[in-house]
């Protein structure tokens, strides 16, 4: 039968039977139904979940080097017999069109044999949404957030102080809305009469306003939160308090978690208190040796099992919170050096690689014996311009077929940082340009570039993305067509 597959590939798909890309999937889909199954049956009860380990499963080092061993192994096993047979070396008739293709293929098999991880962590999520309900991830989000307005924690203490007031937060939020502006900053900071009364003035239980859990898409929001708490509070609504608090006790213990506070000694604070001062922080962690009976709260753990929920029951945050620009980022650089080695010949690929360790040592040394210069990213975008300067002279020139094929690969795999070192580099600058530090000299346009800048950051990845496909699909492989023709 597989013989028969590969005699219909070789005669109506030559490029599907040369990189052997039905072999190369049907194998990548077995091992990630193996990782699927293996995140899948990591848990067993809801109760794992409140431990901080399983709060990013696909991160542990026992997944992440199974996963880097079972790619390492199919990339080598794939790469054995896909460089058996190279057209464009064995000066077969093949056009860009075919090359540009090939490489495409070779992306989405470098992709896949990268996600192993993003598998298991889709798998764990199908467990723990088989666990749990969405409705229930609701309920007891919103009431582990708004137990923060009525239980204050020693490590939120801060959080109580006048400068985090929702009436100011919300007042930043809707300037930042509108224009993002240098001159709506400076108003909105000017706007605060008296900076030392804020920064240390009353702990009140007026002035929390945090969502532990932020879920913007399912959750009440945190100034929803605030005046639900704020309104029980100033109307004297105790035995609201007192019964939303029980409702809690029991939401925690129903999940199995330690929780030991005293209701009433919760809501006799706003008896009397008309300042609604925080006179009493509690632990927050069970193995404080000065906690006591009525001392401890299990905010942690619940807040270990809210964020996981929160993962699983909103499937597109694992583009995301899984890391997917890292995968798409790592599948280019393991695509641009296995195209590079096909392109070019062995020896020019190896010392292209001893170029990258030699100039990767000149350049930390001047680095180091330098380091009052500033702007250092220009140095690698001069890099960029260098090896493409010279793959192309040498190449239409045909000075000198080996270096020729040296500065290619070299030039090639410099794609990879191009973009987001030229991003980096103008966010910098920005940010460099607009320094609250400097009084007078303050610069509203290198603020307004700044804000643009940091908020698409995520956006300079995708367009790298898109010029390495470009540049590989129309300057790198017309260049390597170009050497394969030249003389010896």
């Amino acid at each position: 039968m597989i013989k028969r597959i590969n005699s219909y590939l070789v005669t109506h798909h030559p490029l599907v039977w040369n990189i052997r890309l039905v072999w190369a999937v049907a194998g990548l889909a077995v091992l990630h139904l193996l990782f699927f199954i293996m995140g899948f049956m990591a848990l067993d009860s809801i109760r794992q979940l409140t431990d901080y380990r399983y709060r990013n499963m696909e991160n542990t080092a026992g997944v992440i080097l199974f996963s880097m061993l079972s790619s390492l192994f199919f990339i080598i096993c794939w790469l054995l017999y896909y460089f058996r047979h190279n057209p464009l070396k064995s000066i077969y008739p093949v056009n860009a069109f075919y090359l540009i293709k090939e490489f495409l293929l070779v992306v989405i098999i470098c992709f896949m044999a990268v996600t192993f991880p993003l598998t298991y962590k889709l798998g764990s999520n199908q467990k723990i949404k088989a666990l749990t309900d969405k409705n229930k991830y609701i309920e007891y989000a919103n009431a582990h957030n708004l137990s923060f307005y009525f239980i204050p924690y020693e490590d939120k203490s801060s959080l109580f102080l006048p400068i985090n007031n929702c009436d100011r937060q919300k007042k930043e939020e809707d300037l930042k809305k509108s224009s993002h502006s240098y001159e709506d900053d400076e108003r909105m900071l000017s706007d605060i009469d008296n900076p030392e009364e804020i920064l240390s003035g009353t702990q009140s239980y007026l002035n929390y306003c945090r969502n532990d859990i932020d879920d913007k898409r399912n959750l009440r929001s945190q100034y929803q939160n605030h005046a639900i708490a704020k309104r029980w509070m100033m109307n004297k609504n105790l035995d609201s308090i007192r019964l939303f608090l029980t409702q809690y006790h029991k939401i925690v213990e129903n999940i199995g978690m330690v929780h030991i506070v005293n209701i009433d000694t919760l809501v006799n604070a706003f008896q009397n208190n008309p300042r609604y001062e925080v006179k009493r922080f509690y632990n927050y962690y069970p193995h404080y040796p000065e906690v006591n009976e009525y001392d401890y709260s299990n905010k942690n753990d619940l807040s270990n099992l809210l964020t996981r929920m929160e993962n699983a029951h909103n499937t597109e945050t694992i583009i995301y919170s899984g890391g997917l620009l890292f995968y798409v980022f790592a599948t280019f650089i393991l695509a641009l050096f296995i195209i590079s080695f096909r392109l070019t010949k062995l020896r020019s690929f190896v010392i292209a690689l001893l170029s990258i360790l030699l100039w990767g040592i000149l350049t930390g040394m001047y680095f180091a014996f330098n380091k009052s210069a500033d702007n250092h990213e220009y140095l690698f975008v001069f890099y960029f311009c260098l090896f493409g300067f010279l793959s192309i002279f040498m190449i239409y020139t045909q000075a000198n077929k080996t270096l020729g094929a040296v500065f290619l690969n070299l030039f090639t795999w410099s794609l990879i940082y191009i973009i987001p070192l030229i991003y980096q580099t103008l966010l910098h600058n920005a940010r460099r340009g607009h320094s609250y530090m400097e009084g007078e000299q303050q610069n509203p346009k290198a603020f307004n570039s700044y804000q643009f800048y940091k908020e698409y950051q995520d956006l300079s990845f995708v367009i790298s993305f898109v010029f390495i496909i470009l540049m590989v699909s129309f300057v790198i492989i017309p260049l390597a067509k170009k050497w394969q023709a030249n003389p010896e």
